[in-house]
């Protein structure tokens, strides 16, 4: 039929049986009635006769019956899936009996997608049409066939084949277009036991998206990694059933840690494999597997299981219980109800639902948008939790968190990674998210989390868990039982006090205005002031979070050790301040702001406020925040001034007629210096307290100190201080606090 011009039913000429001698030539023939209606399709399979008896070229055909259905593409012209496979299988029979190998070729379009898109469909459409006519004209029109989109096959003798492929390269990027993409082409030689179809053209597509990068035409072969890879494919999907009957695939737990206290928290459930013929293997050796053959689904509700079953497990073995998070697959959605699938497991164990936590990838919600939100709407209902993993890896993250209701962001271990490289600007996209989170009302997690500086700054920014190597790589449950029976496991927190711990996470400690209506205290908008969360447990008190100004502050006034931890929970030094206590008892029953006085204030420009954040059986966390005063104001407009000087806070009698006592509340580092003595030493203390002569010292400073309160009068003078032998030029003058 040869109008059809390589585009219609038929396409093969007697052009190419030079081409296809070798391999034994094909030709299709149509069969028509005399109205010109086709009533099916004959495949032809023979051989070119070059001498007769006729004394012209023959062919001598074996003419077989095809179904009209599918028996060419109906773009290209090329054959048909079937054909094709039936055809590539007869070829590699015949080499094979000549003792001849034979190559099976895959063959992509890079970019074609980006192509239509910029383009248009119908000149993508002309740009396959271009690819299939190379083929032809490389391989013959019997020996290539698309399979649908950009995916081409072809088969050929091993002889000269690298050639041919160059050749093909060479004609289709002399194509008439704007611009011809590359094309990435897998290569396959097949053995005499390999079955071309299912064996040779998946090891040749399995080479073809070996490499998607290289921006240029390249070919690769099929090599002896990719075939221990292949193997191991078919070994995947056809021992699941029995890995899952034998307990081959179990749940590896690794640890969250809450970043405030350094305590397990929650823990996750990733997927091992343990085979007894290829040992431990790692998830992205049959995740990806298990999903490509839409067996994923599987799997997910195998280790819904396990967890399940391990709870009980771990409350026989002494393993305190922390919530434990899933991951399900985006296939997963259009094969079962996730919700009532996961509720009627758990029942059926009687594990509480607010102890299993649901993850899912970004591309869970882009398979399906409304399917998705009617699973994640009806896990909330059922009681579960619903995490959003690896965020910030797609193109709408904002989108998604402004569409989808979810409990927990996962940062994407990349952002961990581009911190290294980046870290100004990976530092600042970090602490972005967290805050946004924050002022959703969403939890932040960071997972590959894998120094004590990654882990340092995420806690400064109020991230509220920690996963990574850091802390510990999963691990099987009878290694973390042995683990909290030998006492050296990672300390777990109590699960009756997970929702005290995420109420003292959840505050930021930068801007926590939403905490309070956005209102802030007296007006003040809140924003890097000494902020921290103080809990008061048994009697005693910790600093559980603070922000770097609060923690260079109480550093400074001894509260804590030097170097405080922010990754636990760091005990109070000495005791707090009477004002401290009575502004916190009063602060709950008002169940408001309350302010602090005493010494907390001393030295930092602040006045303290304490406000109740939550409690739990045996603890109560109080926030506490530092609202600048015009001391404040004044430090940090003359902190530089070059000029020795303190501030000092004067105390009167009842009467305000006689001072009590001067107490250091600021000394600059000229001032420091002059007098010998560390911040610490001085700031809160009196300054009577490093003078030998106390009753000689109030005679001669009490009534500068005097004049300059109660009159507001600025005092200037000159006197000999016998504390360091030196006359001072001093000025003292009334400063509002």
């Amino acid at each position: 039929h040869p109008d059809a011009g390589g585009r219609g039913v038929a396409n093969t000429h007697l052009a190419d049986a030079e081409n296809t001698t070798a391999l034994s030539s094909t030709v299709i023939n149509e069969v028509r009635t005399n109205l010109n209606r086709a009533i099916e399709l004959l495949f032809a399979h023979g051989r070119l006769i070059e001498e007769t008896k006729y004394g012209r070229p023959i062919f001598e055909m074996f003419v077989v019956r095809a179904t009209p259905d599918g028996a060419v593409d109906w773009l290209t012209g090329l054959s048909g899936m079937a054909r094709f496979h039936a055809l590539s299988r007869m070829h590699a029979s015949t080499l094979a009996n000549a003792g001849q190998r034979i190559v099976a070729m895959a063959f992509d379009i890079m970019g074609m997608k980006s192509f239509n898109t910029l383009f248009g469909r119908e000149e993508g459409d002309r740009l396959l049409c271009c690819l299939a006519d190379a083929l032809r004209k490389n391989f013959g029109g019997e020996a290539c066939s698309r399979f649908g989109e950009d995916h081409f096959y072809a088969f050929a003798p091993e002889k000269d084949v690298v050639q041919k492929v160059e050749a093909l390269f060479a004609d289709f990027a002399a194509a008439d277009f704007r611009r011809v993409p590359p094309v990435r082409v897998g290569m396959y030689i097949c053995e005499d036991e390999d079955d071309i179809v299912i064996v040779g053209f998946d090891r040749a597509k399995t080479a073809c998206d070996l490499d998607r990068t290289t921006w240029q035409s390249h070919y690769a072969w099929f090599t002896d990694e990719m075939r221990a890879e292949a193997h191991l494919r078919i070994h995947v999907i056809e021992s699941l059933d029995q890995a899952i009957a034998q307990r081959w695939i179990r749940p590896y737990y690794q640890p969250v840690v809450r970043s405030s206290t350094g305590k397990v928290c929650e823990e996750e459930a990733l997927a091992r494999w343990v085979d007894p013929e290829y040992g431990v293997l790692a998830p992205n050796k049959f995740i990806p597997v298990l999903e490509e053959a839409s067996l994923l689904h599987r799997l997910d509700l195998h280790i819904i299981s396990c967890v399940l079953e391990d709870f009980k497990k771990k409350q026989d073995q002494g393993v305190p219980i922390v919530p434990v998070s899933v991951n399900i697959s985006y296939k997963d959605l259009a094969r079962f109800e996730v919700a009532n699938e996961v509720a009627s497991r758990a029942d059926a164990l009687g594990v509480p639902h607010d102890l299993l936590h649901v993850e899912f990838t970004e591309s869970a919600i882009h398979s399906d948008p409304e399917l998705f939100m009617q699973q994640v709407s009806a896990l909330h209902e059922a009681g579960f939790e619903v995490w959003m993993d690896d965020f910030g890896s797609g193109y709408s993250s904002l989108n998604v968190l402004q569409r989808y209701e979810f409990d927990v962001l996962k940062l994407d271990m990349e952002f961990m990674r581009a911190a290294a490289h980046d870290r100004k600007k990976a530092r600042s996209i970090i602490a972005g998210i967290v805050r946004t989170a924050k002022r959703l009302g969403l939890r932040s997690l960071a997972e590959g989390v894998e120094t004590e500086e990654q882990a340092r700054f995420l806690e400064s920014i109020g991230c509220d868990m920690l996963q990574g190597y850091l802390f510990s790589a999963p691990n099987p449950l009878d290694v973390i039982a042995q683990r909290v029976y030998d006492g050296v496991g990672l300390p777990r927190e109590a699960r009756d006090e997970e929702a005290y711990w995420n109420d003292v996470s959840r505050i930021s400690l930068t801007d926590f205005s939403e905490f309070d209506d956005g209102q802030g205290i007296e007006g003040i908008s809140i924003s890097e002031f000494p902020a921290a969360v103080l809990e008061k447990r048994q009697d005693a008190w910790y600093v559980v979070r603070d922000n770097r100004s609060f923690g260079e502050f109480v550093e400074g006034v001894g509260m804590v050790e030097q170097g405080h931890s922010g990754l636990r929970v760091n005990p109070v030094i000495g005791d707090l301040d009477p004002e401290f206590h009575m502004a916190c008892a009063k602060s709950d029953a008002s169940r408001s702001w309350e302010l602090i006085g005493g010494r907390l204030e001393y030295g930092s420009g602040f006045q303290f406020y304490v406000k109740p954040l939550s409690s739990s059986r045996d603890a109560g966390a109080y926030l506490l925040v530092g609202v600048p005063t015009m001391l404040g104001t004044a430090l940090g407009s003359f902190g530089d001034v070059p000029v020795a000087y303190s501030v000092c806070r004067v105390v009167f009698d009842d009467a305000r007629e006689r001072i009590v006592d001067v107490a250091y509340a600021y000394a600059n580092q000229m001032y420091l210096d002059a007098v010998g003595a560390k911040e610490r030493e001085l700031v809160g203390h009196s300054i009577l307290e490093r003078i030998e002569n106390v009753q000689k010292a109030k005679e001669r400073w009490y009534p500068y100190c005097r004049r300059a309160i109660l009159l507001g009068e600025t005092v200037h003078d000159v006197v000999y201080s016998p504390e360091i032998d030196h006359w001072l030029s001093f000025s003292i003058a009334p400063c509002s606090v």
